[in-house]
């Protein structure tokens, strides 16, 4: 399955890291961060313009490591799932970074539900070339079955596909309700080189194992 779902907040793996990233413009660094590790950051554009990164050396988690980038630059980044965060104004309960809010526990089986729903009207457009640019969705099924809100984390470099993916996925039929309608999904579909496995059947669009 192409798709990585996690419901809520889950705990980014902690395997130490040799960090050497230099200070300056906080979106180069951010680039830094992420070539460096297998986190996913992500961030509306005009967030980071004008704002500075600290410099992080040294052997860490790559959590910490983004916090410590962070520093000074009124930012704070929220877990969102694993090897995932999305960057938020820091509130006055930010100046110290919270732990991350354990998993909520979810059946496995709804969220393998939910990607091949979600998956299946993805592929079903042939023109979204899936498995060539990095998607990353926030998405809440209702009482109801149906996705009912569909956000982009990030834009995948084509706004008007961006706008074809979210009307796309809306009003998907799921099947049936999560435990918890008020709690999102994070979906996350990373590009891939063209001898992975193909996200779709019988087509060379390719994803994430």
């Amino acid at each position: 399955m192409g798709l990585c779902v996690a419901a809520g907040a889950a705990r980014a793996e902690a395997v130490p890291t040799l960090f050497d990233l230099p200070g300056g413009p906080l979106k180069d660094a951010l680039a830094r961060y992420d070539a460096a590790t297998r986190m996913s950051v992500f961030f509306p554009s005009e967030l980071v313009e004008g704002r500075s990164a600290a410099p992080v050396r040294g052997r860490m988690a790559p959590e910490q490591a983004l916090h410590r980038l962070l520093e000074g630059s009124g930012l704070v980044a929220r877990l969102v799932a694993p090897e995932a965060f999305v960057l938020q104004p820091a509130g006055p309960d930010d100046a110290v970074p919270p732990e991350p809010v354990p998993a909520v526990a979810v059946e496995r089986g709804y969220e393998q539900l939910l990607e091949s729903r979600l998956l299946r009207a993805l592929c079903e457009r042939g023109d979204l070339a899936l498995g060539s640019y990095r998607l990353a969705l926030r998405v809440q099924v209702d009482a109801g079955g149906r996705a009912a809100q569909v956000r982009l984390l990030d834009s995948t470099g084509d706004r008007v596909r961006d706008g074809t993916i979210v009307e796309t996925l809306r009003g998907v039929d799921v099947g049936q309700a999560p435990a918890d309608p008020a709690r999102p999904f994070v979906l996350l579909l990373r590009a891939r080189t063209a001898d992975a496995a193909p996200v779709c059947p019988g087509t060379g669009r390719t994803a994430a194992p």
